[in-house]
């Protein structure tokens, strides 16, 4: 959910932007899953007024277990 304005100046224009080096969020739980930390930033002041991941669904045990499927039917010649 993207924020329309900003909490700290007012401001209604962002961009995505994301950390270089690139930065990795790893969740505790799926310590092997990282992905890579966006960010919405206020063009009028800077401010990252937001951070979040493009897929929170990779920490699911269900993806895990679609993703290992996905791979075995993969190795197996059984793709869709």
């Amino acid at each position: 959910m993207a924020l329309e304005v900003c909490p700290f100046c007012g401001g209604t224009e962002f961009v995505e932007a994301s950390s270089v080096p690139i930065t990795d969020l790893t969740v505790s739980r799926y310590p092997f899953r990282s992905q890579k930390l966006f960010h919405q930033v206020c063009i009028s002041c800077g401010s990252v007024v937001r951070a979040y991941v493009k897929q929170p669904e990779m920490w699911t045990k269900d993806w895990a277990k679609e993703q290992r499927t996905k791979e075995w039917n993969r190795l197996t010649g059984k793709e869709s």
